[in-house]
C-alpha cells in the first residue's frame, strides 16, 4: 500500500470511526470492519475510484484501539 492510500484509508476509519454511536463501539467486531470494508470498495466503484484493497483487519484493530484510547468500551 503506497503512502497516499495509507492515508486515504486512516481517513476512512477515522470517518467510520467519528460516526460509530456509543453502543457499536461497545459492540465493535471482526465482521463489523468486513461490513465497513464491503461498504466502501462499493461506494469507490460507485464514485469511479479505482480499485483498493482494504484490509478489514486493519480496519478492526485500528478502531478497536482507537475505542481503548477514548476509554469508549
Amino acid at each position: 500500500m503506497n503512502e497516499s492510500t495509507e492515508d486515504r484509508t486512516m481517513d476512512i476509519i477515522i470517518e467510520v470511526y467519528n460516526n460509530m454511536s456509543a453502543e457499536e463501539k461497545r459492540n465493535w467486531a471482526p465482521a463489523d470492519a468486513q461490513d465497513v470494508v464491503s461498504d466502501q470498495i462499493k461506494m469507490d466503484a460507485a464514485h469511479g475510484l479505482p480499485p483498493t484493497s482494504y484490509d478489514a483487519q486493519d480496519f478492526y484493530e485500528t478502531i478497536r484501539e482507537l475505542i481503548a484510547q477514548d476509554g469508549t468500551t
